[in-house]
């Protein structure tokens, strides 16, 4: 129960080359939920990370672990263009853990992916750079290498599209019309 009630203390901020520890599955509290169920959980993906690993000034992630130091849970922390701050995807072993993140997200200024965000432009800047490979963006999935800028909207063509679990990026280019939600 005492654990419970300090739950928050269970929280820390990683970043740098620390990140891919804690993607790694073998790090996991459990196999269970969100966090079970992700597509960066593999040994194979740990090479797609630098574009947060090189970004440290603008990429952290927060982690929630157990007792034993396992992830319970983890979601990317951004400082955006505009200066504010944002929490994405929030990936756990439990649903129920969701609502800590959350409340750890209010109580340190952090918007978050579960906020209605949609609507509105979201971007990153980060050092401009063609990464060789790439992780499964959930939220800022466009990138334009040249500019550093990561969006959650789609850029001017040519910018690279980050929705590959196999550390690919699908490049658009002009007079390429994008996939429609079908062929999704």
């Amino acid at each position: 129960m005492e654990y419970k009630q300090n739950a928050l203390d269970h929280f820390r901020i990683i970043k740098g080359g620390e990140i891919k520890h804690w993607y790694l599955s073998n790090n996991y509290s459990g196999q269970t939920g969100q966090l079970g169920q992700s597509c960066m959980r593999y040994s194979m993906c740990q090479e797609f990370f630098d574009i947060y690993i090189d970004n440290p000034d603008v990429c952290q992630l927060l982690i929630f672990t157990d007792e034993n130091d396992k992830l319970l849970g983890r979601a990317l922390l951004w400082k955006l263009e505009d200066g504010s701050n944002y929490m994405d995807r929030i990936y756990t072993t439990r649903d129920s853990n969701i609502d800590l993140f959350t409340k750890w997200g209010k109580e340190n200024g952090y918007t978050n992916h579960y906020e209605r965000v949609s609507n509105k432009i979201l971007s990153v800047k980060i050092k401009p750079k063609d990464y060789t490979q790439y992780p499964f963006m959930d939220t800022f999935k466009y990138y334009k290498p040249e500019l550093g800028i990561l969006s959650n909207k789609e850029l001017e063509k040519p910018y690279l599209e980050l929705q590959e679990s196999n550390g690919q990026a699908l490049r658009r280019i002009e007079g390429e019309s994008s996939r429609s939600p079908e062929d999704m």
